[in-house]
């Protein structure tokens, strides 16, 4: 699952399959009527930032901007059937915004079809900011689920709303960090293993994080 758009492309492996995968985290605008005849005045600014270096450099990306890219590890430039790989990110509210409540929208899938979808997600925010990014945070107690409670699920699956919430900014301050955590992986199902389409192809989903005040 910015807007910041991240997409990571990687050189194609002999006989393996290459994956570029992506996150979106929208800053999504909120509107305000003004009705009747009294004199309103909309509040401050909103705006979400993202960082896929923990923390190291924050970007506000609109979906029509600049793609922010998610480092997986392992790498993913050749997957096969069993692989599975993990990359974080961290979202705040920019300064002056509301809290914002966080959904995840499905994958937006270019490249290869069949391989796109093959693959198999699972995200959470975990509990804090030094929490690893690893098969351990998809069975903390303390991981708040986004997608894939019940299983690993299609890249185009979509969170609830307000799975979770980033909290407010102040007008001279970015808000309080929030650490999520993808898992990707290619089932090692005999339908996989035996699929030659799926081999030495690329696919390259953007996830889009909306944030709603």
């Amino acid at each position: 699952m910015t807007s910041v758009r991240s997409r990571q492309r990687r050189a194609l492996a002999a006989g393996g399959m290459v994956l570029g995968f992506g996150a979106v985290l929208v800053a999504a605008s909120w509107t305000d009527n003004v009705l009747g005849f009294a004199n309103f005045q909309s509040g401050s600014g909103f705006g979400i930032q993202s960082s896929v270096n923990n923390g190291g450099t924050w970007t506000s990306n609109p979906v029509s901007g600049a793609t922010n890219a998610l480092s997986f590890a392992p790498t993913v430039g050749a997957v096969v059937p069993g692989s599975v790989s993990y990359a974080s990110i961290q979202l705040r509210t920019d300064k002056g915004s509301s809290a914002a409540g966080i959904a995840l929208n499905g994958a937006t899938l270019a490249g290869d079809a069949a391989l796109g979808g093959a693959l198999r997600y699972r995200t959470v925010k975990v509990a804090t900011l030094a929490t690893p990014c690893d098969a351990a945070a998809f069975g903390a107690p303390s991981s708040t689920w986004i997608v894939g409670s019940s299983g690993a699920a299609p890249l185009t699956t979509s969170s609830g709303p307000a799975v979770f919430t980033l909290p407010a900014a102040t007008p001279t301050v970015e808000g309080a960090a929030s650490k999520v955590c993808f898992e990707i992986s290619l089932p090692p199902i005999p339908a996989n293993w035996t699929n030659a389409a799926l081999q030495n192809k690329q696919s390259k989903p953007d996830w889009a994080f909306v944030g709603t005040s």
